[in-house]
């Protein structure tokens, strides 16, 4: 509940940009952003305790993705994402930014998590049946996932070439990187 909704403030969309903000928390950590035992401290978390760094509650998260969830989850309407676009927007260049980082920072090649992004059925991406993935994917392999949610790890270098494919990326995303 954002804090104009306990403050018993009149809402607009802004609010939900906050609801988003929780949900985006808790994607990239697994936990929500106040956890507390009772539901006046949760009230109270939220509307004065400032959002924990995602980074800091899950170290897979790249710390791109903290200031795009603390402006999410900003107290004020005002000081928050003018629209769910504009926070898209901002996570599409948290993104861009990690991955950047992972091709010229000096890391080690490691893996990415990829995880499927599409709702529908099952996805098997193949060298053979995927025009975009043929170019990325070398050797020949093929990327299966067992539905929406479900997870693989591949080679950093062929992920973040994925990441920048826009058709596979619309039904597949980088989750974490090892």
């Amino acid at each position: 509940m954002a804090p104009e909704q306990v403050r018993g403030e009149t809402v607009d969309g802004r609010a939900d940009i906050y609801a988003l903000g929780c949900v985006l928390f808790h994607a990239l950590t697994g936990e929500v952003p106040f956890p507390k035992k009772e539901t006046h401290a949760v009230y109270f978390a939220h509307l004065n305790d400032e959002p924990p760094r995602c980074s800091e509650c899950n170290s897979l998260v790249d710390p791109a993705f903290d200031d795009v969830v603390v402006q999410a989850l900003a107290k004020s309407p005002e000081q928050r994402f003018a629209s769910a676009l504009e926070l898209a927007g901002a996570c599409t260049s948290a993104l861009e930014r990690t991955a950047s980082e992972a091709l010229v920072g000096g890391n080690e090649p490691g893996e990415w998590l990829v995880a499927q992004n599409d709702s529908g059925p099952a996805l098997i991406h193949s060298d053979g049946s995927c025009p975009t993935l043929a170019d990325i994917v070398e050797p020949p392999a093929t990327i299966a996932f067992a539905g929406p949610g479900t997870a693989g790890w591949m080679p950093a270098d062929q992920a973040l070439g994925l990441a920048a494919a826009k058709p596979c990326w619309e039904c597949m995303r980088l989750v974490a990187r090892t």
